[in-house]
């Protein structure tokens, strides 16, 4: 990336069953998120800027061929307003407001989240953080990961999607619990 360089790259797509392509790239910046590292690259089969889960790449070839960063790309603008880097699956931006308990309110706000991320203290402890955000699957994942740390306050319709795929998850584990206790065990 440094010295401009295309790349030539065997990727594993992440749909389509995991097909493997060949490629060859233009990277224009690498970031973390997660636990991988994603590439922002402008790809000369498709001819459009993509994204690249590093981890995917089988195996990669650095080229003599050079490129230049085309002066307009903007990498906020790339990304845009989504939650994370599922840009196609968001809607359209939309106040999304947060009640977290205060210890996991200290945890949300010790990073940031999303450049729209607005956060405040309250008078009990808790912390109130909103964001002016695409909404993704993402979103949804991280929020159940806080359980009942969060309250969804806005928009209605995240609130109740949250709330159902709590129960979804609660009615699979009743289900469960269910099936063990139905096991023939020997003492």
């Amino acid at each position: 990336m440094a010295e401009r360089r295309q790349v030539r790259m065997i990727y594993a797509t992440g749909s389509r069953g995991g097909q493997v392509t060949e490629r060859v790239v233009e990277p224009y910046h690498i970031m973390a998120y997660g636990r991988s590292w994603h590439l922002i690259a402008y790809d000369q089969r498709r001819q459009e800027v993509l994204q690249f889960k590093v981890d995917r790449v089988q195996e990669a070839e650095i080229l003599d061929t050079t490129y230049t960063v085309p002066r307009d790309f903007d990498l906020d603008a790339y990304m845009g307003d989504a939650w994370g880097i599922m840009r196609g699956a968001a809607g359209e931006p939309e106040l999304v407001e947060l009640f977290f308990e205060p210890e996991a309110g200290r945890w949300v706000t010790e990073e940031t989240w999303h450049h729209s991320q607005q956060s405040e203290t309250l008078p009990d402890g808790r912390v109130r953080v909103t964001f002016w955000v695409g909404i993704t699957p993402e979103m949804v994942s991280w929020l159940l990961y806080y359980g009942s740390r969060v309250q969804v306050m806005a928009p209605p319709w995240l609130r109740e999607r949250v709330a159902e795929e709590h129960r979804k998850a609660a009615g699979l584990c009743e289900s469960a619990s269910e099936r063990i206790n139905d096991l023939d065990c020997p003492s």
